[in-house]
């Protein structure tokens, strides 16, 4: 949705823009075509001798006029452009006040991972609706925890039966177990994991950490 909107925002700006820019081609044009014709005119004067200082004037006064178009055309070029950037701020403010209410409608069922005084957040799944509406229910706690994979780090551990629970609205959410992981967290993860660490799972909404009690279940 609001990609689209960006396609047809930016393709309305390029039409605009474009279409700015003929009409600056079509005045030069005009400019260009008055100039000639004034300038036949003089040619066709029986009297060229008595008129040649005045033709030069003119001709001066054409040029300057040609002159002075183009300033204007440059002025309006600039004003345009000033336009478009100040369109364009607007339209990312927006997108900025949107993607932040939206962001205000879910929040994520993370692992935090903790060792030497040094934290890291593994993204599990995104939940829906308000923390206090769900709990984590598991057979047993995380473990065997692992790293796989080169080109692709994989996150992969054993969690029996976990999931969230809306307690609402009274849905399941599973919890995948295999997560992808880039290559800088593959590094960081590996070196926390060599040395004492602790494992609590914990909702995030926004920076806002939540640490969740797991319910037993069989």
């Amino acid at each position: 949705m609001i990609i689209t909107t960006i396609v047809e925002i930016l393709s309305i700006l390029a039409n605009l823009y474009l279409l700015n820019k003929i009409r600056y081609l079509l005045i030069a044009v005009a400019v260009l075509k008055r100039s000639i014709l004034k300038t036949n005119a003089n040619t066709l004067n029986l009297n060229f001798q008595d008129h040649l200082g005045i033709n030069q004037n003119k001709n001066d006064k054409n040029w300057h006029e040609i002159m002075t178009e183009w300033a204007k055309e440059i002025n309006l070029q600039h004003v345009s452009i000033f336009l478009l950037v100040v369109i364009l701020i607007v339209i990312f403010a927006i997108m900025y006040k949107l993607w932040c209410k939206k962001s205000e409608l879910f929040f994520t069922f993370s692992i935090e991972i903790v060792s030497n005084g040094i934290y890291h957040y593994v993204k599990l799944c995104t939940l829906y609706g308000s923390m206090d509406d769900y709990v984590v229910v598991a057979s047993d706690f995380i473990n065997n925890i692992t790293i796989e994979g080169w080109l692709k780090p994989t996150l992969k551990y054993k969690w029996k039966n976990v999931m969230c629970v809306d307690q609402v609205t009274q849905i399941k959410v599973e919890i995948p177990k295999n997560i992808s992981v880039t290559w800088g967290e593959k590094q960081k993860i590996t070196e926390m994991f060599q040395q004492d660490f602790k494992i609590n799972p914990v909702f995030e909404k926004n920076g806002n950490i939540k640490r969740v009690m797991i319910k037993h279940v069989e």
